[in-house]
C-alpha cells in the first residue's frame, strides 16, 4: 500500500486532514462549508455524502457488494476498509494538492 493512501487513511479515521473542517483553524480558512454540497466538509460527508462522487461510490459499492455505508463498517470491517482503500485509490480526496 502506497504512504500517500495510508496517511489519507488514517487522516480520515482520525478527523485530522487535508478537509475543511480541519483546515478552518488556519488563518488561510474562514469557512468548514463544502461549496458543492453546503453542508460542513469533514470526513463523514467527504466519505458518505458528497454528492461530486455518489457515482463512484455506488459503482465501488455494486462491485463490492455491500448494502449500507458507515462510519463503524468502513473504519472497523474488512469488506469496508476494502471499500474506503478502493474509492480513495480513485478520488483522491483529503489529499494535498
Amino acid at each position: 500500500m502506497k504512504k500517500q493512501l495510508w496517511s489519507t487513511y488514517i487522516q480520515l479515521k482520525l478527523g485530522h486532514g487535508y478537509f475543511k473542517s480541519y483546515l478552518n483553524r488556519l488563518p488561510n480558512y474562514n469557512s468548514d462549508i463544502c461549496q458543492f454540497c453546503n453542508t460542513r466538509e469533514n470526513p463523514e460527508h467527504l466519505l458518505l455524502y458528497y454528492r461530486r462522487y455518489s457515482q463512484i461510490r455506488n459503482k465501488i459499492k455494486q462491485e463490492k457488494q455491500l448494502n449500507q455505508l458507515s462510519l463503524k463498517i468502513l473504519f472497523s470491517l474488512i469488506p469496508g476498509q476494502d471499500f474506503l482503500f478502493n474509492y480513495l485509490k480513485e478520488i483522491k480526496i483529503a489529499t494535498r494538492k
